[in-house]
């Protein structure tokens, strides 16, 4: 499953930078269709997305930027939801090349939302799609509630939080923390 899911983000990667011509991904991966976001949070797997599975390992200076008292992120760092389409673009680019910049930082970002099964947990996903609409990349986030009020997948979401990378046996990935959803 790991190699499936390195296999999904390297493709999401890759069409984001390769100006491909499919609509933005706005559903749920084909393991989850048909299920609500609350059926898959309560199949029993007593995951939910807020643990990485024991062979993952945080990054240094994962803490969040405001302490980690608050979750009010009353200062965001980098606002893409502020920026043109071209800038979102471009800066989430920079972010997936280099994450160690960006480390710590609150982010706010706006986007569809999606989820997908793998490694005994839930991945989810804010996907957002590039200037001209047909290219899109995911950023995975971690809700501060545990998930409890997520939409549909599809449907539009603002996610602010603090970045941090993570690593499992070979690949470091990138998501936001503690993440607000609206």
């Amino acid at each position: 499953m790991k190699k499936a899911l390195a296999v999904l983000l390297a493709a999401l990667m890759l069409a984001a930078f390769s100006g491909c011509g499919e609509k933005p991904v706005s559903g749920s991966g084909s393991s989850s269709q048909g299920k609500t976001v609350n059926d898959v949070l309560n199949e029993g797997t007593g995951q939910t997305g807020q643990t990485p599975p024991a062979s993952v390992k945080p990054e240094s200076g994962a803490k969040p930027a405001n302490g980690g008292s608050e979750k009010n992120y009353d200062r965001v760092d980098i606002d893409l939801t502020a920026m043109s389409a071209t800038m979102v673009y471009s800066e989430v680019y920079n972010m997936i090349s280099t994450p160690e910049e960006y480390q710590g930082r609150i982010v706010r970002m706006k986007g569809a939302f999606s989820y997908e099964e793998g490694d005994n947990r839930v991945f989810f996903t804010c996907v957002i799609a590039d200037a001209t609409a047909c290219c899109s990349t995911g950023i995975e986030f971690e809700p501060a509630d545990g998930g409890a009020k997520l939409p549909e997948p599809g449907e539009e979401i603002t996610v602010t939080g603090v970045f941090h990378t993570y690593t499992d046996e070979k690949y470091r990935y990138c998501k936001v923390i503690d993440a607000i959803v609206n």
